[in-house]
């Protein structure tokens, strides 16, 4: 969690454990139930959503604190989660 707003791999998630990147995704399914790319992805959108309520970054800014480089890419996700856009989710919730 320390790391989520840097470029991270499932390579580097297993090295990080010391194990193969099947016992890891073996490990997560089994404690977390989820993968450990789609963990990641979670805790990186919950932080971005956390983000968009508590400050008034810009939401591209956002996007990269979290680990997204590509908006579009980051846009597509926090829609597909959130079930509206980041801009959708900041103005909703703020009004």
């Amino acid at each position: 969690k320390e790391n989520y707003g840097k470029h991270i791999s499932l390579d580097d998630i297993a090295d990080s454990a010391h194990v193969s990147r099947s016992e890891c995704i073996r490990c997560f399914k089994k404690n977390v139930d989820e993968t450990p790319v789609r963990y990641l992805t979670d805790f990186r959108i919950e932080s971005a959503a956390n983000m968009l309520l508590m400050t008034e970054k810009p939401v591209n800014e956002i996007a990269v604190k979290c680990g997204f480089d590509d908006m579009n890419y980051f846009s597509r996700v926090f829609k597909k989660i959130m079930k509206c856009s980041p801009s959708a989710y900041r103005s909703r919730l703020n009004h």
